[in-house]
């Protein structure tokens, strides 16, 4: 899912899916918008039409940038069992296994590294799986960013630039 801006007028909202190494648009729509930065219910519908388009029985991975962190959208892509990765800001609050709530920069792992926690929840009451990393000159950044995109076997992860 993604957004782009045309003559800092219009914001085009698009879901598409990745096939052969092409992206192919399942749902769109242009809203006078000043602004790439839309809220759930601006691009809700553009999610149950592309809904509407997918197979029956399919489990999508939805792909999304910083932007889409939305409460409402993890828990409606919780709801329609969609896989999702969302890249967050580092500020986001995660609580973990134990409990505590602390923010994702304090997470982080050296340079050349990545954490996985699973079982944390974001937004107080929302259960995923946290792959924490710095995004800045990490190696392994392009290899998750594969894997991620490619997996299905777990619900709901998030990532940080």
């Amino acid at each position: 899912m993604d957004t782009s801006m045309f003559w800092d007028t219009y914001c085009l909202i698009e879901v598409c899916v990745a096939w052969g190494g092409r992206s192919v648009t399942l749902a769109q729509t242009v809203i006078e918008h000043g602004s790439a930065t839309v809220g759930f219910d601006q691009y809700l519908p553009v999610l149950e039409a592309a809904k509407a388009r997918l197979p029956i029985g399919s489990q999508p991975t939805l792909l999304a940038d910083r932007g889409f962190e939305h409460g409402e959208l993890m828990r409606w892509l919780t709801k329609q069992q969609w896989n999702w990765a969302i890249r967050v800001k580092s500020n986001l609050q995660i609580t973990i296994g134990n409990g505590k709530t602390q923010s994702l920069s304090e997470l982080f792992p050296p340079k050349d590294q990545a954490y996985l926690f699973p079982g944390v929840k974001v937004l107080g009451d929302i259960e995923c799986c946290l792959v924490a990393l710095p995004w800045s000159g990490n190696p392994i950044r392009d290899k998750l960013r594969r894997e991620c995109s490619c997996q299905a076997g777990l619900r709901g992860r998030l990532k940080e630039k």
